[in-house]
């Protein structure tokens, strides 16, 4: 009994034992608990904190306005506009330097300026809302299904498989062919019997081929819908509904208008003005680039996309889920270097690696981003959305910007301090970028001409007309007063001067500098020949510009002088046996 009871006192302690443990257990749990709650209570206290204090950073539009200014005097360009809207307001709009060299007009909000690519927002916008309204197809019906067997691309697959998504998307792996528009006979209504015609190296759908061309297919098949010139149809769908007033095109705008910036590129380290004539035979394909606009009207088109397709009135201009067509992700973009911003290299990570329907999609500080740039002859622009802050911020001018160091830094500033941060960029920075981060880009190597103007075969060897199934013809010539040959296309004209560079299979190499209107040069032109006969001679010609995967290359067209000649001969015949004939009758 004395066992039991003591085999009792044992188990009663040991559970007492446990019980103990167990409630000591317990409360350092509940301690640990309510520890970490009192830390989790003290951290949001802190973020909320330093969310005070940073939101405390606010938007002073006549400091930022001082800032910009400052950073614009040190990159030297004549006029820029600057808007910048959040939570449906305009935080600024302002325009800085002068509209022309010449009269120095300052530039207002209300200037217009050239914006470029940011026009292919519009074209792609404009395409699904019609697509919506005025068909019952969507982005991703085949192109074929509006335009049956009128529609053909450069394979079968692509002729059958290519949506309205692709062409909107840069999804077509068609190559850029961007001098195919000095092609008098190219309009929007001719392009699509060339597409065919076209080289189609790399892969439908994997490729990424960022295309004017293709956009300039958009900007008709807005048309073939809408019944409408493009002009017309993106003024009565878009520019009137969100009160977009002043906004127009390169294609019609008269731009002696004293509210027209005047467009400028450097030739030999000046600025000269940019022919009116290039700006609008350059922007006839209109929704890849001949949208005309102000600082004014941009903060409208903006709010439009940050509040789902309403105007500044609340009017639902464009459904949300329609309008979400146009946002929505679709072809992953190559990495460009230009546009690299990442942690550690740079302070902070702004990315941009999706292509959407004209807008960029990625990421800036970590809130979702959507941008799109835009350059041409003459004009640079900008354009960055941060959706869910309702931020959007335009940027445009006249000169040039190469690499963007100029609109990157300035447009990243602005998008910190409508947010309410400490900007990680200031006047000495945007002026310096992308130093001190990383080195900035050194200046385009120029080409080195051969001091020795002899060509390497007489000069009419090269002379003649050359064709490419899809370009159509060309012409080079000899001209006398600039001793020289001259190239012309359409209505480029370029002059060729010999490169020191000779290549193994004896190609001859030239570099066209543009004359006249045309403003483009060509990199390479290189004459091809061949062996016929004993004899060197010239049978192509090959351009290498912007395509350099892909370069046209045309045949040169043999005309038979002979066989001309004997013609005239023929005619002759014919005209002196019929005067014979005629007298015989009327001596009879």
């Amino acid at each position: 009994q004395n066992s039991r009871r003591a085999s009792h006192t044992v188990l009663v302690s040991t559970q007492w034992c446990h019980s103990a443990a167990f409630l000591s257990q317990s409360i350092r749990f509940v301690a640990l608990v309510w520890e970490s709650f009192i830390i989790m209570r003290l951290l949001i206290a802190f973020v909320g904190a330093i969310t005070v204090v940073v939101s405390s950073v606010s938007f002073n539009e006549t400091e930022i306005s001082e800032e910009i200014e400052s950073a614009f005097q040190c990159h030297n360009n004549p006029g820029l506009a600057v808007s910048v809207v959040k939570d449906g307001k305009i935080l600024l709009s302002r325009g800085f330097g002068v509209i022309d060299l010449i009269n120095k007009t300052p530039v207002t909000s209300s200037t217009l300026f050239g914006i470029a690519s940011l026009s292919k927002s519009f074209a792609a916008t404009l395409l699904v809302k019609l697509l919506h309204e005025n068909t019952n197809l969507t982005v991703d019906s085949r192109i074929r299904e509006l335009l049956g067997d009128q529609f053909q691309m450069p394979d079968s697959f692509r002729t059958y498989e290519t949506t309205f998504a692709d062409a909107m998307s840069h999804r077509t792996g068609i190559p850029p062919n961007n001098y195919i528009r000095y092609d008098t006979r190219l309009t929007r209504e001719t392009l699509i019997k060339r597409l065919h015609l076209l080289q189609s190296p790399k892969q439908f759908r994997v490729k990424y081929y960022y295309s004017n061309i293709i956009y300039g297919l958009v900007t008709w098949l807005a048309e073939v819908i809408g019944g409408e010139s493009w002009e017309n149809l993106v003024t009565n769908n878009l520019f009137k509904p969100l009160e977009m007033n002043s906004s127009t095109f390169a294609s019609v705008v008269d731009f002696d208008r004293p509210d027209v910036a005047v467009g400028y590129e450097k030739r030999n380290g000046t600025y000269t003005k940019v022919s009116p004539e290039f700006s609008k035979r350059w922007s006839q394909l209109a929704g890849s680039g001949s949208l005309i606009s102000n600082a004014d009207d941009m903060t409208k088109w903006m709010n439009f996309h940050l509040y789902k397709g309403q105007n500044l009135k609340g009017q639902q201009i464009m459904s949300p889920e329609i309008l979400a067509e146009v946002h929505k992700s679709r072809f992953v973009v190559p990495i460009s270097s230009d546009k690299e911003i990442r942690v550690p290299t740079f302070p902070i990570t702004s990315s941009g690696e999706i292509y959407a329907h004209g807008f960029v999609r990625g990421f800036y500080r970590g809130y979702e981003h959507m941008s799109h740039s835009g350059s041409t002859q003459g004009y640079r622009a900008y354009i960055s959305l941060l959706p869910q802050q309702k931020i959007g911020v335009f940027m445009a001018l006249t000169g040039e910007d190469n690499r963007f160091i100029y609109r990157l830094p300035q447009i990243m500033y602005l998008l910190d301090r409508a947010l309410g941060i400490e900007p990680w960029l200031n006047v000495t920075s945007i002026c310096t970028y992308p130093e001190p981060w990383t080195a900035k880009p050194g200046p385009s190597s120029s080409p080195v001409f051969d001091a020795n103007t002899t060509f390497q075969y007489a000069f009419q060897q090269y002379e003649g007309t050359y064709y490419n199934n899809a370009y159509g013809h060309l012409q080079v010539s000899y001209n006398d007063t600039l001793s020289t040959l001259t190239l012309m296309y359409g209505w480029g004209k370029w002059q060729l001067l010999r490169l020191a560079l000779q290549i193994e299979n004896g190609m001859e190499r030239f570099y066209g500098e543009a004359m006249e209107i045309t403003q483009l040069n060509i990199n390479l032109v290189d004459f091809i020949t061949k062996v016929q006969d004993g004899n060197i001679i010239i049978t192509k010609v090959k351009l290498t510009s912007s395509d350099i995967e892909t370069p046209p290359i045309f045949d040169k067209v043999d005309i038979n002088v002979n066989s001309k000649n004997d013609a005239t001969n023929n005619h002759i015949h014919v005209y002196i046996m019929s005067v014979l004939l005629i007298l015989l009758f009327v001596n009879l």
